[in-house]
């Protein structure tokens, strides 16, 4: 499994990473974006990765997104 949630600052990723696919995860309580990156094979598990890192986001709400980078697992 090879996947990873990374914060934006300014449209860039607080850290550097390897995974070559992308896709932005909104915080739907205050837009604070999350790049979910993921290697080509999960790309055929996405639509089941996009809700669990939608929810991780959300529940890094309460620490006011303070982590670079949130765990993520299947």
């Amino acid at each position: 499994m090879a996947v990873e949630l990374l914060k934006e600052t300014q449209g860039k990723t607080t850290t550097t990473d390897n995974l070559p696919l992308c896709q932005v995860v909104r915080c739907d309580r205050c837009n604070q974006t999350y790049q979910f990156r993921y290697s080509d094979g999960e790309s055929n598990r996405l639509k089941e990765w996009l809700p669990k890192a939608q929810a991780v986001v959300s529940e890094s709400h309460a620490d006011g997104h303070s982590a670079a980078s949130l765990p993520i697992s299947w």
